[in-house]
């Protein structure tokens, strides 16, 4: 008998794990991979075995946004000596940003 609405089994809950080895009653140290399709939100974790007792973690679980790795782009990607070119980059955050130009021996020069 469930005491919550989280405690029903739902057509919208992702099975996690299934088969989960019991000792003394009990299990741990489970690991579960969070979707990857799942959206930034609140959820719950619920656990229910063979008898149909459920029972949901008591703090919710917050999935948050990807940390997306920064990248920078050149436009044209090919110029001659004092030509002027265009560098464009996304997902730096909010701080300041120094752009260098690098030789193919890695010495860098600040531009």
């Amino acid at each position: 008998m469930s005491s919550s609405p989280l405690e029903a089994i739902s057509s919208s809950d992702v099975l996690l794990a299934s088969n989960v080895p019991l000792s003394n009653g009990g299990f741990s140290k489970v690991n579960v991979t969070i979707p990857s399709s799942t959206a930034v939100g609140t959820y719950y974790i619920k656990a229910t075995d063979d008898n149909g007792v459920t029972v949901v973690v008591s703090k919710a679980l917050t999935v948050e946004s990807p940390v997306i790795a920064p990248s920078i782009t050149l436009q044209p990607s090919s110029g001659h000596a004092g030509s002027t070119i265009t560098v464009s980059g996304v997902n730096f955050g909010t701080s300041t940003v120094t752009i260098y130009f690098i030789t193919g021996n890695l010495r860098h020069y600040k531009l």
